[in-house]
């Protein structure tokens, strides 16, 4: 439950990696996860813009996970509610 950790790591492993194209990189480094674990983070420190926006590009990358599916319409849900308060 370290959501502010979880957060930083993620924006440091989106924004600033890059494939190298070398035997080194992992594929699953560049699949749905980092960005699932992010909108997960981002909804836990509610920064719902950055929940959507990641839980967006995760089903993106696994367009039949239903599991990410519900958690992108709950992020939607949650973000405008945030709105509405402020």
């Amino acid at each position: 439950a370290d959501w502010l950790n979880l957060f930083w790591a993620c924006v440091n492993g989106i924004d600033k990696t890059h494939r190298t194209g070398s035997y080194l990189d992992d594929a699953g480094a560049w699949g749905f996860r980092l960005f699932d674990l992010g909108a997960i983070g981002s909804w836990r420190l509610n920064v719902m813009d950055r929940a959507v926006e990641w839980g967006r590009k995760a089903l993106e990358l696994d367009p039949d996970n239903q599991r990410l599916r519900n958690n992108l319409d709950f992020f939607i849900r949650r973000q405008a509610e945030v709105r509405a308060e402020g």
